[in-house]
Formats: structure tokens, C-alpha cells, sequence
């Protein structure tokens, strides 16, 4: 990396006297955010004096801000050895900021960051790699940053001389979602695109291209694109509403494999278009629609292209509430034939009442389905719904992805789910997150100002947990819990719980025997030592004694999406100022366990050769071969040493030599 450039600084973005950032103008952020980015009066100290002219930033906004300064002045650190990549995860913010907001002052951060590219990727140590992603997402871009800046820069490293042993791999997959480009900045990536012949996937979701032109631009780009499969234009306004624009941008999408498309802002016009456009003859595969509104002869339109095309695999149709989904499942014989073809079905972000339910079941009773994956997140569905759900959707085997997150169910939708998992090993992830109603526990702290403790109480994820996937009632009861299923919950590890660790155990691709090794650690170490009971190794032959031995010697290392078994480390507990360590500190330590298994255990078995089995011995039959006894004299008597007395024999010493200034050793002498 040269050192000739320096690290431009960081703005101090919050003030940790006052509380506040000073001195701007709120139109000097950008943001699709608006005001949620700015506090209020309430509850903010003010710096003395006129405040007029000073805006107030939220404490978690200058937080992310500063943090993705610091990101873009990394020199290394951007995504892998054959990608770049500048994602910002904004779930955790109190009020859910979407978008990274900007600040002129923010720009030599960022063209830092696009120099850092041209450095490593072209002169640097990644000039030999080839770049194959490049992302960036939820970020509000400088304005024009992107065509002038890093546009050229993509274009030098696709633009790179081979070299003679191996040939370099291009872009593959291009994604810039949310980022406010600008109309300068989207012709730039369509000439790029236009000159490109590598990518597969391009994303420029949740960005608006008002100009006709652009859209022009960008189809052509598209159309003539000879590897291009996926195309994501989800939440994009697209020329303003003009329809041509709109209609030949999708026509130039039907080489594609994929195709994402839809906004809020699309009329009864551009829908229709949309939902005809399905209906003709393409390669897609996959569509899925966000957003769009439909009106009942819209409905009709894209129910009669579901049934003309049948290429469509996997059918999305997101935030599009004016589709009743009763409608959708109650439509003619060739509707529901065609949607039994479906693999993924995606009906998020709607609304599944009772009757969509009812209608939902009645698919899956009649129709012979193929679904593999359904998505029924934000959908408002309410525990009834589930209720009548989860049972026809057990008897469905192909299905593996079932998606009930972020709805309405509380936990008497626990015996439904436990049934749905009891000798399931057909559905691979559930995901029942972001259920407010539905928690593993509650209660269990302390109210300090009344100094009244509130009783823990076990909730409806205690009970999927314990019934169906972690059943730690004894060894038997584990062994024969769900292993397939990742069951998605929101809640973090308890202790007594280890819900998370269980689903990534059962998230690991391994064999169902290891799965069984890592909850039986992981219950004789976290949540039910009492399981260690000697008496149960007490049938289990010598050959298996070395595996229990190796078993309680053991622990479960979670780090991330990695579940390993590691060697039990002894526990520490505080003891007047110091930890002490042993096993008076952990009764459950490695060493009295094997302890407890060696004295309890058929003990004499550990020290007898052979297969482990005693043998009683067959009483001699017939002539015995005694051995012929030697006598003095024999051809076969060998000279033996001079016999010596007991006592007669004298140790040897060692005597210094000063000739040879070493140590000799005097043999010892026979009297």
C-alpha cells in the first residue's frame, strides 16, 4: 500500500458534553429517513447560547455515521480475496434507520475508500486475484460518486492484462440496493454493464431512475447482455411513471432467469403491464412482485399469466395486500394446478386471516405440491391460522422452508409446532422470530424499587424446545428428538435453555449421530448435569468404554455458526481474591467423572486383556505336554553365569580420573 496518501480524519459527529451536534444546516444530510434522523427538543441539552442554527443528530446516527467513516478509511477489510463489500446492518437501531445518511464532510472518506480500491485491486496484493462481487448497500452515496469514482476504477480491473498462467474471472455479481443513485450515476452502471460480458446478477433495488433515458439506457444494456440471469429492480421508480419505458425495460429482462420489479407508486396501468408481461413467452423462472397495488381486473390479469406461463418455478408476491390471498388458493382448477407446480412460494408482507388459512389447507389437501419453500412473514396471522396451518403442512413431505416470523402468534401455538416436529425429518428451517407473544421465558428478575422478585415462568418456546428438538428428560429422550429441523426463535442462550446452540446444532450438515454426540455434551454440561449417572454406563461392553470415557471429557465450543466438540476445561470459582481450580471448584470436572465411571463401572473388565468378555476356562483334556525339565550336562544346556551368593554381589562406582578428567565406572566386583 503506498504510504503517499493520507487517512483523511473523522468529524467528532457528537459532542459528549452538551449531547449535541453543532453548527449545520439539517438540508446539508441526506437521507430517505427525513426527521427520524434528527431528535427533538425534549429531553436534549442545548449548547448555551443561539441554538437556531445548530441541528441535533440522534446519539445512534452519529454513532453509525462515525462507524462507517472509520469503515471507509479501512486499507484492508473490504469483504474478501475476490470481493468488495460495504453492507450496513441497521436492525439494531432503536427507531430502524433504513439507509447510512450523508454529510458533505463525509466525502473524503468516501473517495478514500474508492482510491483503497484502485491501490489494492490494481497495484496492491490483491492485483492477482480476481474480483468477482462487488456490494454495497444501504448507504446514501455522494452524488456522482459512483460514476466518477468508482465506475473507472471497476473498469481498470476488469480491463486487466492476463497473465500467461492463468486468465482472471470477471464480475459476476453487481449490487448496489439502496444507495440514492442518482440518474448520472445509473447511466453509468448501464454503460458498465454494456461493456461487461461476466455479470449474472444485477441489483439496483430501492433506488429511483426518473429519466426515460436512463431506463432506455439500461435496457438496452440488459437486452444485449449475454450472461445476465437476474435482475432486481424491487422499490424502483422507473421513468417516472412512463409506460413504454416500463415495458421495454421488461421486455428486455425476458432472457432472464429472474426478475424482480414492483413499487408503491405503480398505477393501474403499469401493474397491468407488469402482470401481462408474466404472461408471455420467456425464459423466466422465478418472478417475484413487491409492492405493486392490484385492482380486480389486475388480479385477473396475472392469474390468467400464472396459468399461460409454465416455466414460473418460484413466485413472489410481496407487500401486494390487494391480492387476497383466499383468492389467490380459491381461483379456477388451472390456477391451482399451476401454483402446485410452484417449488418457492414468497407471500410475505400481506395478510392471512382465517379464510386464507382455510384456503391454504384445502391447497395442500387437493393439490399434489411441490412447494418446497413458503415465506409467510408479516402477514398478521393469528394463532387460530397457525393452528389450522401447521398440521396440513406436516403431511406435505416435500416441503423443507417454512417462514411464520413476525406475525401475531402467541404461545398456545406451542403443541402445534411440537406436533409438526415430533418424526419430522423432512422440514429443514422454521422460523417462528419475531413473534412478540411467543418467548421462551419471562419473569425471573428483581423489581429494585419495590425489591419484589418475579418468578420465572416458562413460555411457549420452552416448551417447542424441550418437547420436540432438546429433550434432555434422559439420554433415550435426546436421541430421539428432532435433528433435521432449525427451529428460528428470538430469544438468546439461557443457560438452562441453550436454545441458540441447539439451532445451530441442528443447522450443522452432518450426520445425525454427531448431532446426538453434540446435545448429549451439551446437556451433561449446561442443562442437566444430573444426566451423568454412572448406573447407565453400567451394560455398555469394553469396546464402547473408550468413546464414554472420550465423552465426558468434553465440551460444546460455539463460536458463531461453528458447533465443535473441545476438551472440558476445569471451572473457576472466586474464592477469597483468587480462582482456585480443581476439583473441589467443579464437581462436574473431566476427572471426576472418569473417576466415578472407573470405580463404579464393572472396574475388573478395564484391566483384562481380550475382547472385554471373561471366558471361563475349559478344563484339560487328554495327554498335557509338560515341559521337559533341564538337566546339568544336556546338549541343549546352555553356560549359564557363575551362580552368586545373595549379598555377594557390590554395587558399582564411579571414580574420577584426573588423566582423563571424566568420571569411570568401576564394575562391581564378585567376592
Amino acid at each position: 500500500m503506498s504510504t503517499s496518501r493520507e487517512e483523511p480524519t473523522i468529524r467528532n459527529w457528537w459532542n459528549w458534553s452538551w449531547n449535541v451536534v453543532a453548527n449545520g444546516d439539517q438540508n446539508e444530510f441526506n437521507s430517505i429517513d427525513g426527521d427520524i434522523i434528527f431528535t427533538s427538543d425534549t429531553g436534549v441539552y442545548h449548547m448555551p447560547g443561539d441554538s437556531q442554527n445548530l441541528i441535533f443528530l440522534q446519539w445512534y446516527v452519529s454513532r453509525v455515521i462515525s462507524r462507517t467513516c472509520r469503515k471507509l478509511n479501512m486499507e484492508f477489510g473490504h469483504g474478501g480475496d475476490h470481493s468488495i463489500t460495504l453492507e450496513a446492518e441497521l436492525d439494531y437501531t432503536p427507531k430502524k434507520l433504513t439507509q447510512i445518511p450523508y454529510h458533505a464532510d463525509m466525502l473524503p472518506n468516501y473517495e478514500y475508500f474508492a482510491e483503497t480500491i484502485r491501490e489494492q485491486w490494481l497495484t496492491g496484493g490483491r492485483k492477482e486475484n480476481s474480483l468477482e462481487e462487488f456490494v454495497i448497500t444501504n448507504h446514501f452515496l455522494p452524488p456522482s460518486w459512483l460514476g466518477d469514482k468508482v465506475i473507472p476504477v471497476l473498469e481498470s480491473i476488469e480491463a486487466r492484462v492476463f497473465d500467461n498462467e492463468r486468465a482472471l474471472n470477471g464480475i459476476t455479481t453487481l449490487k448496489l440496493s439502496n444507495c440514492s443513485l442518482s440518474d448520472y450515476d445509473i447511466t453509468s452502471l448501464a454503460k458498465f454493464l454494456a461493456g461487461n460480458d461476466t455479470i449474472t446478477s444485477f441489483d439496483i433495488s430501492k433506488n429511483n431512475v426518473e429519466s426515460v433515458d436512463t431506463v432506455n439506457a439500461l435496457a438496452a444494456a440488459i437486452k444485449k447482455h449475454p450472461a445476465l440471469v437476474h435482475v432486481n429492480l424491487a422499490y424502483c421508480s422507473l421513468g417516472g411513471g412512463n409506460h413504454d419505458a416500463l415495458n421495454k425495460l421488461l421486455m428486455a429482462c425476458k432472457e432472464c432467469d429472474c426478475l424482480e420489479v414492483g413499487n408503491d407508486d405503480f398505477d393501474s396501468e403499469s401493474v397491468s403491464i407488469v402482470a401481462k408481461f408474466i404472461g408471455k413467452k420467456s425464459k423466466l423462472t422465478s418472478v417475484i412482485i413487491v409492492g405493486a397495488p392490484f385492482d380486480k381486473s389486475n388480479r385477473k390479469s396475472l392469474f390468467q399469466s400464472l396459468v399461460k406461463n409454465k416455466n414460473i418455478q418460484e413466485l413472489g408476491l410481496n407487500s401486494v395486500g390487494s391480492i387476497k390471498i383466499p383468492s389467490l388458493f380459491n381461483g379456477t382448477k388451472k390456477l391451482t394446478e399451476s401454483l402446485s407446480k410452484l417449488t418457492h412460494l414468497d407471500l410475505s408482507c400481506n395478510s392471512l386471516p382465517l379464510p386464507g388459512a382455510k384456503a391454504m389447507v384445502k391447497f395442500f389437501e387437493k393439490a399434489e405440491s411441490q412447494l418446497v419453500s413458503l415465506n409467510l412473514s408479516k402477514n398478521k396471522m393469528k394463532t387460530a391460522a397457525a393452528d389450522l396451518l401447521l398440521p396440513a403442512i406436516k403431511n406435505h413431505t416435500s416441503l423443507e422452508h417454512l417462514d411464520l416470523s413476525q406475525n401475531w402468534l402467541n404461545d398456545s401455538i406451542a403443541e402445534s409446532v411440537v406436533n409438526l416436529l415430533a418424526n419430522n425429518t423432512d422440514l429443514v428451517t422454521l422460523n417462528l422470530s419475531g413473534n412478540n407473544n411467543l418467548k421462551l421465558q419471562s419473569g425471573g428478575h428483581r423489581i429494585w424499587w419495590t425489591g419484589q422478585n418475579v418468578p420465572l415462568v416458562p413460555r411457549a418456546g420452552t416448551q417447542i424446545l424441550k418437547a420436540a428438538i432438546f429433550d434432555t428428560t434422559s439420554l433415550k429422550s435426546i436421541a430421539n428428538s428432532n435433528h433435521a429441523c432449525e427451529v428460528i426463535m428470538t430469544a438468546p442462550n439461557r443457560r438452562s435453555l441453550q436454545n441458540e446452540t441447539v439451532r445451530k446444532i441442528n443447522a450443522l450438515d452432518i450426520s445425525e449421530g454427531r448431532k446426538v454426540r453434540l446435545k448429549v455434551v451439551l446437556a451433561l454440561n449446561e442443562t442437566n448435569t444430573d444426566l451423568f449417572d454412572t448406573n447407565a454406563f453400567q451394560d455398555i461392553p469394553l469396546e464402547l468404554m473408550p468413546r464414554v470415557l472420550e465423552l465426558v471429557q468434553q465440551d460444546v465450543s460455539c463460536y458463531k455458526e461453528n458447533v465443535q466438540l473441545v476438551k472440558k476445561e476445569p471451572k473457576k470459582q472466586k474464592n477469597r481474591g483468587y480462582y482456585r481450580v480443581g476439583p473441589t471448584a467443579d464437581p462436574d470436572s473431566a476427572l471426576n467423572r472418569i473417576h466415578s465411571i472407573v470405580t463404579t463401572w464393572n472396574s475388573p473388565l478395564l484391566f483384562t486383556r481380550g475382547s472385554g468378555v471373561l471366558k471361563a476356562k475349559k478344563k484339560a483334556t487328554g495327554k498335557v505336554n509338560r515341559r521337559k525339565r533341564r538337566k546339568f550336562g544336556d546338549a541343549d544346556d546352555s553356560d549359564d553365569e557363575p551362580y552368586i551368593p545373595k549379598g555377594a554381589r557390590k554395587r558399582r562406582k564411579w571414580v574420577w580420573n584426573s588423566e582423563t578428567n571424566t568420571y569411570d565406572i568401576i564394575p562391581p566386583t564378585v567376592v
